[in-house]
């Protein structure tokens, strides 16, 4: 029963078929969704994530190059995956000892085994068939929008907003690089059709208007729009003063909005242990090394960053975690740090799993 329960948890897998070819491509879609570490979000609201990526919603056929788009139209079914790394996983959660074998070198070695043939496996699997992924290039979403791929407004404004996030990956990427001429113009236009295409009503899309202004350089308009914004969100409260202080530097490129809260620990020189609390880690860490930071350090210079925990806007929740760690011994905090690395925190995750599966065949049985 467990088997069936855990098969049916597995990635559902999506199949479309070019109109143009009859190339297949799939989308995963994860049906219990994943743990996002370390997410980072941008001013034009593209959000990055060291183990996320986003769904596609129209793709380029590797084989033909026409632009179409995964609706039911060119869905021509689904399937569930079931590869080396389910099979690991199915056999770990039945056995009676799972919560002490995830924390064992032997565990430890055979994930790697298992990842290694992952590798194998899913290199295999993509010689038929096409992963779906979103468009890449500036190019290509500008020829989705001249060719007029889309069918109504939602299409075409999300053509144009992806546009416009993909002229920003420019500047996410390289923090010097510049627009040519051209593309600045490509760019400039982009930004006053999607204003036109978006909703004032929703504090979402009047927030990217309001980046939109500010990214063609009329600070004054991106100021008359975030006065309009009002929200009790703590969220929306930090986001407007991110962008009024964008202003004020008229500066119209694309920033990282830096939200997050991270409870972090340090090593100290002398192996000792600091806990602490931040919205800015890299910066911290620069702090703590030049002498500047928590009294505890400065004597205990360098130190090193080895462990973290974001936390999404919630500063509260940050802060109380910050006090559950510090009331932690020395060796609770080692093997919270031990298991903080990829591959046992992999493992370690499977203990939340575990109790959903267990909870799923109470329900089943």
């Amino acid at each position: 029963m467990r088997r069936v329960l855990y098969k049916m948890d597995t990635d559902l897998e999506l199949i479309y078929r070019c109109p143009s070819c009859g190339r297949n491509v799939v989308t995963i879609n994860s049906s219990y969704g994943c743990i996002v570490w370390g997410t980072r979000t941008f001013s034009d609201g593209t959000r990055i994530a060291q183990n996320r990526s986003e769904y596609p919603k129209i793709v380029k056929c590797k084989v033909c190059k026409t632009i179409y788009w995964l609706d039911d139209k060119n869905k021509i079914g689904e399937r569930y995956c079931w590869s080396p790394s389910d099979e690991f996983y199915a056999k770990l959660f039945d056995r009676p000892d799972f919560a002490e074998f995830v924390e064992t070198d032997e565990c430890q070695k055979a994930h790697e085994l298992m990842m290694e043939e992952e590798i194998k496996y899913q290199k295999a699997r993509w010689v038929s068939e096409d992963r779906a992924r979103l468009l890449s290039t500036t190019n290509d979403y500008q020829e989705a929008i001249d060719s007029m791929v889309y069918r109504n407004d939602e299409e075409h404004k999300f053509l144009r907003i992806w546009l416009w996030r993909a002229f920003n990956d420019n500047v996410r990427e390289s923090k010097g690089a510049v627009l040519s001429e051209n593309d600045q113009k490509i760019y400039n236009s982009n930004c006053r059709k999607l204003i036109e295409l978006l909703d004032k009503n929703d504090i979402q899309e009047n927030f990217m208007i309001a980046e939109l202004y500010r990214n063609i350089e009329n600070y004054d308009e991106c100021r008359k729009i975030l006065k309009t914004i009002e929200s009790k969100d703590e969220v929306w409260v930090e986001r407007v003063k991110i962008l009024e202080a964008e202003c004020s530097k008229q500066n119209p490129k694309v920033v990282e909005m830096k939200l997050l809260n991270y409870v972090y620990v340090v090593r100290c020189a002398d192996g000792t242990l600091y806990t602490g609390w931040t919205n800015d880690l890299d910066q911290r860490i620069k702090t703590h090394n030049e002498g500047k930071g928590a009294k505890y350090t400065r004597s205990r210079l360098p130190v090193t960053l080895v462990y973290q925990e974001p936390y999404d806007y919630k500063k509260r929740l940050a802060l109380k975690r910050e006090i559950e760690i510090k009331k932690l011994t020395k060796a609770q905090k080692e093997k919270l740090i031990d298991l903080s690395t990829p591959t046992k925190m992999a493992l370690a995750n499977l203990q939340l799993l575990k109790r959903i599966h267990n909870d799923r065949d109470e329900e089943t049985v």
